[in-house]
């Protein structure tokens, strides 16, 4: 009998969510493997001291509603359910009007 393995995968949604730790611990029930969530992170909110930032601007104006730390973001994996959470890269990109603009993690979300 085979396995029934479970993989999640998230791309850019976290900071588009109202509850982000929410949609992670939906994610982390559903999973019987691993996640692979990449998203955008702001490394501003990783230099305040050793706190795990993230800062809340609401969705009335526009569809983003947090702006979360890297640390901030591997924490709230972990409080979410999951038992490890490995950085596989980060990067920046952007597109042809402001390239190299937004900072990207991928991290991979152990069950």
């Amino acid at each position: 009998m085979a396995i029934k393995r479970i993989v999640v995968h998230s791309g850019d949604l976290l900071l588009h969510l109202n509850s982000p730790v929410k949609a992670l611990q939906n994610m982390a029930q559903v999973c019987s493997d691993y996640a692979l969530i990449s998203d955008v992170y702001f490394p501003d909110l990783d230099h305040i001291g050793s706190r795990r930032l993230e800062e809340y601007w609401g969705g009335r104006d526009g569809p983003t509603w947090w702006r979360i730390g890297l640390r901030a973001l591997e924490e709230m994996v972990l409080d979410a359910g999951f038992s490890r959470v490995e950085r596989l890269s980060t990067f920046t990109y952007g597109y042809r009007a402001k390239p190299g603009k937004w900072h990207h993690a991928v991290l991979k979300a152990y069950k």
